[in-house]
């Protein structure tokens, strides 16, 4: 950040903060001293002088010449900077309250925020933060890879990793279609290899994802390229469909690249 985005930082204006910056650099300066060193045009430096002036930034030296120097900025900038750090003070209270207010609301409303339809940026903003907050386990049904791109697959490859070897436990359970498809099998080994527990079925019923004992999610296609996904949060709800994941586990097979070798063979 150089000095005249620090001082518009502050509060001056663009024209205010370079004049002043070429003030700083000079011991006592004419008008037409200041107006090559600024993109300030000649009249409008008149202007942000008298401003400076106001503030209390620069000094004015009357004469048939008027001469002008910069107040040292060890004194007028620490009182800018404590202006700011008051009036960020301030919002931050102001930020405080309406964070309050809105959980104040969310608790009344409680019923109505179990269930979330998630689309779009959003699908991907809330399963990202709420992977990176599962403290025990991840339970994953895979009917249909969600993620076809090789940018998202690593992407999505990249967040379980990270859980992984934050100690979560994280087992998936891929319809056996899913083995089936060549292009996936590199990116199924590197999650294995990371430490995800994988077994097969034929039939896995939707996709869906279980966190802790605190989220779940699931998704619905229509026939078309859009799936709607749906977030719930009630403990209960989701401790059922933990106990539904674990009868299907069961019966799946586990994965390893041995078997998926002698499979395509």
């Amino acid at each position: 950040m150089d000095e005249r985005q620090i001082l518009t930082t502050l509060g001056l204006s663009d024209y205010e903060a370079q004049v002043y910056a070429a003030l700083i650099k000079l011991p006592r300066a004419r008008v037409r001293d200041i107006a090559p060193m600024t993109e300030v045009p000649r009249p409008q430096v008149y202007t942000a002088l008298k401003s400076l002036a106001d503030k209390g930034m620069c000094m004015e030296y009357p004469g048939r010449i008027n001469y002008y120097s910069a107040v040292p900025p060890a004194v007028v900038l620490t009182e800018l900077l404590e202006k700011q750090k008051m009036h960020l003070k301030k919002i931050t209270n102001e930020v405080q309250r309406l964070i309050e207010r809105y959980q104040q609301t969310s608790k009344i409303n409680l019923p109505e925020t179990l269930l979330e339809v998630l689309k779009g940026n959003r699908l991907s903003q809330v399963l990202t933060e709420e992977i990176k907050l599962a403290q025990k386990q991840i339970l994953i049904f895979v009917h249909e890879p969600t993620e076809n791109s090789p940018d998202r697959l690593r992407t999505a490859i990249r967040l379980e990793q990270a859980v992984l070897k934050q100690g979560v436990r994280v087992r998936c359970l891929y319809d056996r279609s899913c083995v089936e498809r060549p292009e996936l099998l590199p990116y199924l080994r590197r999650l294995i290899q990371s430490g995800e527990e994988a077994r097969t079925l034929t039939g896995v019923p939707m996709n869906m994802v279980l966190i802790d004992d605190r989220l779940g999610t699931f998704s619905l296609n229509h026939g078309t390229n859009e799936t709607t996904v749906f977030a719930f949060r009630h403990s209960a709800l989701v401790r059922l469909f933990i106990a539904a994941f674990e009868q299907f586990w069961q019966k799946g097979v586990p994965l390893t690249f041995e078997n998926t070798k002698q499979k395509r063979r």
